[in-house]
């Protein structure tokens, strides 16, 4: 293994890029109309390897993990195998021509800690594929720059979902971290599997910013680049999707039902299954969802306030409902379920505040109603709609 080539890229992780909208007015401003979470850092390489390169190590000394992006240059009829390896050279997905049959390029599993390695084998010196290297991401430990809906900003009310009860913690089955990625920049929401190959989120989360031009939200590059990580719970395991294409979405709403494939193999995903129930105050209710890009906590003991709020770009009535479980950029995207289990909203937006000012004028969060969802869909997307648990 010494006598092999190495190719080494250190590259140190950047602060956050400011945003146009972010530098003209302040933080809590632009966080309450755009509630997604900015963490980690999009690093253009487009470096070539090849089989008689050797080893390419990614190292980064701020990440948490990495996450590697591979295009497939150009194959090779010889059997060649590239196998992604974290620092102790541990191997932990390995990857072949047939993993690029129907794209040629993916995102390889995450990889923990501050080092990836890239191992391409199997081919003479000459008779190797062409690889290429195109990006990374790294993600540290945590987010900057937290906006809290809670009613105690001090105390938010959100649990780890695994130190819960039992009963509770397999509702974290269909709940799933969101991240994407543009320019330098990537963010993340939360979101939930509507079926083994739908997840549904914000449509806000298209977009890092809410400045960003509205057709250019849910971009097919945004959409290539979202990663789905089901397993973002705290453990090793590997239960990730990558976006593929959007199948239907709707910005008054705030809904985005995107199709998802697998990145590793770990059998179909579980979905939630849809109420039809109509939402009443008072209506026991908690949010399983990522604030801040944490792993999956779990937010109890709270009601819904008001069971009809308009929407909130068009001022639709009945379309949202207010509800007191507490949130934080992030959240967004986050499935609201009644007492079952079953889904019945879509968290998207928490206190409001005045664009002048920058205060809140309430302290209630807000959800799109599912069945306002439902019914887009059958009648702009009947086969879709098809294809969802509804009860």
């Amino acid at each position: 293994m010494s006598l092999r080539a190495r190719v080494c890229l250190f590259v140190v992780l950047l602060p956050h890029l400011q945003t146009a909208n972010s530098q003209s007015r302040p933080v809590a401003c632009e966080r309450a109309s755009h509630p997604v979470t900015e963490i980690g850092e999009l690093f253009q390489l487009g470096t070539s390897f090849y089989s008689n390169t050797g080893l390419v190590r990614i190292s980064n000394p701020e990440a948490s993990y990495l996450r590697p992006h591979i295009e497939l240059k150009k194959d090779a009829p010889c059997h060649w195998f590239l196998t992604v390896r974290d620092k102790e050279f541990r191997a932990l997905q390995t990857l072949t021509s047939s993993d690029f049959a129907k794209s040629r390029s993916r995102w390889t599993a995450r990889v923990a800690g501050t080092t990836a390695v890239l191992d391409l084998a199997g081919c003479g010196p000459d008779e190797g594929p062409q690889l290429v290297l195109q990006e990374y991401i790294a993600m540290p430990d945590s987010a900057q720059h937290p906006y809290y809906s809670a009613q105690d900003p001090d105390h938010p009310r959100f649990k780890d979902l695994y130190t819960q009860n039992p009963n509770l913690r397999v509702f974290g089955d269909f709940v799933g971290f969101f991240m994407s990625s543009w320019d330098r920049g990537s963010w993340t929401c939360s979101g939930v599997m509507v079926a083994s190959d739908l997840f549904l989120t914000n449509w806000h989360c298209g977009a890092p910013r809410s400045d960003f031009p509205l057709q250019g939200y849910w971009d097919d590059q945004i959409v290539r680049n979202a990663i789905i990580d089901l397993s973002w719970d705290g453990d090793d395991l590997s239960r990730e999707y990558n976006g593929a294409r959007l199948l239907a979405a709707d910005p008054d709403l705030d809904f985005a039902l995107i199709e998802v494939t697998p990145i590793t193999w770990s059998g179909k995903a579980r979905p939630v299954e849809i109420s039809r129930e109509p939402v009443r105050i008072n209506d026991p209710i908690m949010i399983i969802h990522h604030p801040a890009a944490r792993t999956k906590q779990i937010s109890l003991d709270c009601t819904v306030t008001d069971a009809n709020i308009k929407s909130w770009r068009d001022q639709v009535d009945g379309v949202d409902f207010g509800h007191r479980c507490d949130t934080e950029a992030g959240s967004s995207g986050g499935p609201v379920l009644n007492r079952e289990g079953r889904l019945i909203g879509l968290h998207h937006r928490g206190f409001d505040v005045d664009p002048r000012t920058c205060a809140q004028v309430d302290r209630t969060n807000k959800a799109v109603r599912i069945d306002k969802i439902l019914e887009f869909l059958s009648t702009h997307d009947p086969d879709v709609l098809q294809r969802l648990s509804i009860r």
